[in-house]
């Protein structure tokens, strides 16, 4: 037995609407006889309900106390904690896909992004087991799916995935790994990995960002798909595309700041490989993560038991008068 306290405490405000309401009904019950001045003596039995046209107060007494006892129940009273085992959660990786328009670049044949599609669909395929979400950011991130075991699923939507589908273009990694971390806390893994696929520049804010993402138990690796010397990169029309100072734009390999990254994640870099071994080497970081996670099964945790929704089948009883006609 531990002290008294309620799981949900903020459910109590729910009484003072109920308090008005109450108070509202008692004065309409208490004001219901007033046709009895208006009504024949004779005729009241059989205009009027209730005895001598009034209306009695015990079906409004008994709804009173169902409302009572549903925010009791609502609220949470606890008065005791059992030690629980902590079981181990779902394997969890968020794959990140950067969808600039840099990924068109074709140092990498036939394209950036058409390599990094098909090294989704090889990391996908050997990741039975696991739940996945997929995620593209320019400018901005954006969920194409979020955590799921089918595989399938985020198999169907890699075809549409273009450099074209996102309204704003850029090359920022910090929404990136930020939504990612939000998909994993919000399906409520204390532990997972992430893996950016992307061909940009790692910024000291994106370093902070892995290495916060690190703390909450997710790892960051890396998957650089550009190449050493770079590309430029060839638009529609032909031309070349240009940076601000009205030169020719190469975007390539940022090794050491993407490596510094994937260190502040504790995860992975690599490059884009012909085999599966840059895949291969993200997986044993994932199954180190899940390792970890497996460790913490045999620990224990408080939790509070609740004993209030006992009380439902009462608060049924209470409740029946409601149905009565005429009564709200």
């Amino acid at each position: 037995m531990v002290e008294f306290e309620l799981v949900r405490p903020l459910w109590i405000l729910a009484l003072v609407p109920g308090i008005f309401l109450l108070l509202a009904l008692w004065r309409r019950s208490a004001s219901a006889g007033a046709w009895e001045n208006l009504v024949d003596a004779e005729l009241q039995p059989h205009v009027l309900e209730g005895k001598a046209g009034g209306r009695s107060r015990w079906p409004l007494v008994l709804g009173a106390l169902a409302f009572l006892l549903g925010v009791i129940v609502l609220a949470g009273p606890v008065w005791e904690q059992r030690p629980m085992p902590l079981m181990q959660a779902q394997q969890a990786q968020v794959i990140v896909l950067d969808v600039s328009r840099s990924m068109d670049t074709t140092d990498r044949k036939p394209t950036r992004l058409t390599r990094a599609k098909h090294k989704v669909q090889d990391l996908l395929a050997q990741s039975a087991g696991k739940q996945s979400a997929l995620v593209v950011f320019s400018e901005v991130a954006y969920v194409v799916s979020p955590l799921t075991d089918d595989v399938a699923t985020l198999e169907a939507f890699l075809p549409a995935i273009e450099t074209s589908v996102v309204p704003v273009q850029g090359s920022r990694l910090v929404p990136a790994i930020k939504r990612a971390t939000q998909l994993l806390q919000q399906a409520g893994h204390i532990e997972g990995s992430i893996l950016l696929i992307t061909d940009a520049t790692a910024g000291q804010a994106a370093i902070t960002e892995a290495a916060q993402a690190q703390g909450a138990g997710y790892s960051v690796s890396v998957l650089g798909v550009a190449t050493e010397g770079g590309d430029p990169l060839r638009l529609a029309d032909g031309s070349l595309l240009e940076d601000a100072a009205g030169n020719i734009a190469i975007t390539r390999l940022d090794r050491d700041g993407l490596q510094r990254l994937s260190a502040a994640g504790n995860g992975v870099f690599t490059t884009l490989s012909a085999d599966n071994s840059d895949i291969t080497r993200f997986l044993q970081v994932s199954n180190d993560v899940a390792l970890s996670a497996a460790e913490q099964s045999g620990r224990q945790i408080l939790q509070w038991i609740e004993y209030a929704p006992w009380v439902l089948p009462l608060l049924l009883l209470c409740a029946l008068p409601l149905f009565r006609r005429g009564l709200l």
